[in-house]
């Protein structure tokens, strides 16, 4: 959970509780959440009985510690503890301890920007379009990173120029796509990150329009397990 949301925190420190990746616990569900704004991620993992939540909670994980918290959990193969104060976190992993204080909050209202009426499905396989994004990122600029994206019937068409280079970059991939044309702009980099983190051969990505964030989810996602990443357009250059 921490690898499929912590890369979405912001380095911005005037909004110091999006420095942070969110963690409620309730007792059946399990939530982190993480944003900077341009970006978003969200990862539900329903829980199995025994595993001592009684109240709900929330708190703002500081990054280093999510940071030293996943190498624990990668080199256990027993289930560590949590044991939540009002400003700090006690981890227990095997013979190890790990105390944190917690980033004050409370957390933004992320959920009133998630949109409701994405009309438009675009279906497309990773292991194709982030190459293709790779390969024409090369040519956006250095500052925005920014490559549009051109939807059509059967097809999505990757663009972008770099005036600092003098130079244009196009590609064209067959997608499962069968709504109105629309071309959106995003940042090249924050949408290959999604994608590395997507787990899944499959991207099924919705959109609505020019100005409205995408909704980003793995086409197979296991069983207990609801993760989505939303990604706001740019304004358009050129």
């Amino acid at each position: 959970m921490i690898e499929k949301t912590g890369f979405a925190i912001s380095h911005d420190e005037t909004r110091p509780v999006l420095n942070g990746v969110l963690w409620r616990l309730e007792p059946e569900i399990i939530t982190m959440v993480a944003t900077d704004g341009s970006r978003l991620a969200e990862f539900r993992r329903t829980l199995e009985e025994g595993t001592g939540i009684e109240n709900s909670a929330e708190v703002i994980l500081p990054p280093q510690v999510c940071g030293q918290l996943s190498k624990l959990l990668e080199n256990s193969e027993s289930q560590g503890e949590a044991i939540l104060g009002e400003s700090q976190v006690l981890f227990q992993v095997n013979e190890t301890q790990l105390l944190s204080r917690l980033i004050e909050g409370p957390y933004v209202d992320y959920e009133q920007v998630i949109p409701r009426d994405n009309d438009k499905r675009l279906t497309v396989p990773v292991d194709r379009l982030l190459p293709a994004l790779r390969r024409v990122s090369i040519l956006s600029s250095s500052y925005t990173h920014q490559v549009k994206v051109g939807l059509r019937e059967g097809a999505i068409e990757l663009t972008a120029s770099s005036q600092e280079i003098g130079g244009d970059a196009r590609e064209v991939l067959p997608a499962d796509y069968s709504a109105d044309p629309i071309e959106v702009a995003y940042n090249a980099q924050y949408m290959m990150e999604i994608l590395r983190k997507i787990g899944s051969e499959e991207a099924i990505i919705d959109l609505k329009d020019s100005v409205t964030a995408a909704i980003v989810r793995p086409a197979e996602q296991l069983q207990g397990e609801d993760s989505y990443y939303l990604l706001m357009p740019m304004r358009p250059s050129g």
